[in-house]
């Protein structure tokens, strides 16, 4: 009986950008899972932007009032029972929120995240998500 060879993976980030947050509203973006390789996500990160004249540093950081539900089209399923804020399921690059358990996304599946802006006091010029982990080559 020959060894199974083990899986070929290579690091990999996909992202998710939503600009012009407007208050009290949301947003959705679709991140399609490439098909040659399923996705096994390990951390996630955020960058937040409000805009002109606003500029953060390691000890201001943004820390927006928006709240993140993420589904797997593949599964059908969705990380969370509802939408949750979001610095409850992501971290900052400098201190990423890393997973109980990597999460694996099929290849050529699609990850569907809906964001909603509950601050009442400012637009979000940019919010970036990323999803850090590996591609596992089949």
């Amino acid at each position: 009986m020959q060894p199974v060879p083990a899986p070929v993976t290579d690091f990999f980030t996909y992202s998710a950008t939503f600009t012009t947050l407007a208050l009290s509203t949301s947003q959705t973006q679709s991140i399609q899972i490439q098909a040659n390789s399923h996705f096994e996500v390990r951390k996630l990160v955020f960058a937040c932007f409000y805009g002109v004249g606003v500029a953060d540093t390691n000890t201001t950081l943004a820390v927006p009032a928006v709240t993140v539900l993420i589904t797997d089209t593949g599964s059908g399923r969705q990380w969370s029972d509802q939408p949750i804020q979001l610095t409850s399921m992501f971290g900052t690059g400098m201190l990423p929120a890393i997973l109980p358990t990597p999460r694996i996304i099929p290849a050529a599946s699609q990850l569907t995240i809906q964001v909603n802006n509950l601050f009442t006091g400012q637009n979000i010029a940019l919010l970036a998500l990323g999803f850090v982990g590996r591609k596992v080559y089949r």
